[in-house]
């Protein structure tokens, strides 16, 4: 399998075209997505009492989204991407977009996970 298709739906594992392999990593990173905004918000549920906390995750978050666009802007600097990259560049960015989510997600499940009395405060995923 190849990484682009690591988790996308099982339709994915036959794309042949360009046009294919963009939608499925695309689906990909919308997946990883849709579980990272599921994840966050469990968190905030979750430490709802905290509003210090709250409101120091909530800039976190605003700073990792940010973080995670200026990564994918120094990978990929040019403003055309389609013209200088090539046709598959929209799949290779949904790629880093998707890992870089899942890493994010993982982070995030961590503070779900924290046992009582941890005296570090954070588990590293």
């Amino acid at each position: 399998m190849t990484l682009w298709a690591a988790g996308a739906s099982a339709s994915c594992s036959n794309a042949e075209t360009t046009v294919e392999m963009n939608a499925c990593a695309a689906q990909d990173y919308s997946t990883a997505d849709g579980e990272l905004n599921k994840v966050y918000q469990q968190v905030l549920k979750h430490y709802a009492d905290d509003p210090v906390f709250i409101d120091k995750l909530k800039k976190a978050q605003r700073l990792w989204l940010a973080y995670r666009d200026a990564h994918l802007a120094s990978i990929y600097p040019e403003a055309n991407a389609s013209e200088v990259y090539g046709s598959s560049n929209p799949m290779c960015q949904s790629q880093i977009l998707a890992r870089m989510t899942r890493q994010r997600t993982a982070e995030l499940q961590a503070f779900l996970e924290r046992p009582e009395g941890d005296v570090c405060g954070y588990i590293q995923p």
